[in-house]
């Protein structure tokens, strides 16, 4: 492009002729040419990266309805065990009942003050889950076998942390939660391991 113009400007000379006009005209069409040339590299670009973020590479699935079960689980024990019980409650579809019997002076609607009683006062060992055991498909959800990890990294096992002095209490690592289709996701209907 530099050399048309270079060409021009010493074709002008060489006829002794001063036409600004012209050569005014001649570098504007570079100039608009030059910004049509942007604008076409621009879409071009904008359109290859719209194509590379329709690829799969790097872009999320769609969960099945076990991954969404399974991170619900995970998502209830994980709130509960860093005292977001509020939200916590959002992923529990299960009955309160045992809560208000053990906290009669909390209202029944309060479902955060309820985990939160149930987590740090009433016994419920609200640690988060390290590993799923095993996956049972029920009709309308799943039921887990998983293990928790203490404070510690270790597995808790009832028996080893919360009942030294009583032998009658069978040693127990793996635990059963119900996960169910709620509305337009999944709730898990029971309340964390219980230990007196």
């Amino acid at each position: 492009m530099i050399n048309q113009v270079c060409y021009e400007l010493s074709r002008i000379e060489a006829n002794g002729t001063n036409d600004t006009n012209y050569l005014y005209t001649f570098i504007s069409s570079f100039v608009i040419f030059g910004k049509f040339v942007q604008f076409v590299f621009l879409t071009l670009a904008l359109f290859l990266a719209s194509c590379s973020g329709n690829s799969n590479s790097g872009a999320e699935t769609p969960k099945s309805d076990l991954d969404l079960a399974r991170q619900v689980l995970v998502q209830y024990f994980k709130l509960l065990h860093s005292e977001r019980y509020f939200e916590a409650a959002h992923f529990y579809g299960g009955s309160y009942d045992v809560l208000q019997e053990w906290n009669p002076s909390v209202v029944s609607s309060d479902h955060a003050t309820l985990f939160q009683q149930g987590c740090e006062q009433n016994g419920m060992i609200c640690f988060e889950i390290s590993n799923f055991i095993s996956t049972e498909e029920l009709p309308n959800g799943y039921r887990f076998t998983v293990e928790f990890t203490n404070d510690d990294g270790e597995i808790l096992v009832i028996g080893d942390c919360c009942s030294d002095t009583d032998d009658s209490v069978p040693r127990q690592s793996h635990f059963k939660f119900t996960v169910l289709e709620s509305g337009d996701g999944y709730a898990v209907q029971e309340l964390p391991v219980y230990v007196p």
